[in-house]
């Protein structure tokens, strides 16, 4: 992370929206597209990244056919809303309010690709990235507990984690929000012993 950039393996942006059809997903009654205008995606991860800002904005120049977004540099600053604007937003907030330590190369690569992807699903969303103080159950909750009271529609949480109960999904009963689980590195449910549960603890339904 951080440079220098090798050249980009695998698939494009454009093969993955042609696949799953986010590029023919037809217009809203106001004529904008639907490509998550209006709402904002928060990403969830722990400790911080310093990279993440400048591997953004390398992707977006690799992939020059994608949206723009305002945060990025210090000459864009902006703040995550659920108004309809021009340029989507990225914001870093911190879920404790005070700058965690810094993530480890495995974790910075998990980063990027979560916000990366995040915008090429919904292009026109402003994307908040809460980075919790650790990689615990109590502080990633914490973490989505910032993203909610930030106003984000949508909640990714891709991180499989131990130490999350049923009594943990009061977190999630949040009527004008939705959570996105991963299943974990080894399907759900994990029978790697790493986890025995993911979250939320549904999420294998």
């Amino acid at each position: 992370m951080g440079g220098p950039f090798a050249a980009p393996v695998g698939f494009a942006s454009a093969q993955i929206c042609n696949v799953y059809g986010f590029n023919a997903m037809g217009s809203a009654a106001n004529g904008n597209p639907i490509d998550g205008r209006g709402q904002i995606i928060g990403v969830v991860l722990w400790d911080s990244d310093q990279y993440l800002k400048s591997d953004i904005s390398k992707f977006l120049n690799t992939y020059s056919y994608l949206k723009g977004m305002n945060g990025l540099t210090a000459k864009t600053p902006c703040t995550v809303s659920t108004t309809i604007h021009a340029t989507p937003c990225f914001q870093v907030a911190y879920a404790t309010g005070t700058k965690p330590p810094a993530m480890n190369q495995n974790t910075m690569g998990e980063a990027s690709l979560d916000a990366e992807w995040a915008h090429v699903t919904a292009e026109g969303a402003d994307i908040l990235f809460v980075e919790a103080a650790g990689d615990t159950g109590r502080q990633l909750l914490a973490g989505v507990d910032k993203a909610v009271s930030m106003g984000a529609t949508v909640v990714s949480m891709s991180w499989d984690q131990t130490g999350i109960s049923a009594a943990d999904n009061t977190h999630f009963d949040v009527p004008t929000t939705g959570f996105v689980s991963g299943s974990g590195d080894f399907g759900c449910p994990d029978n790697s012993g790493r986890s025995t549960r993911q979250v939320p603890p549904t999420s294998c339904r």
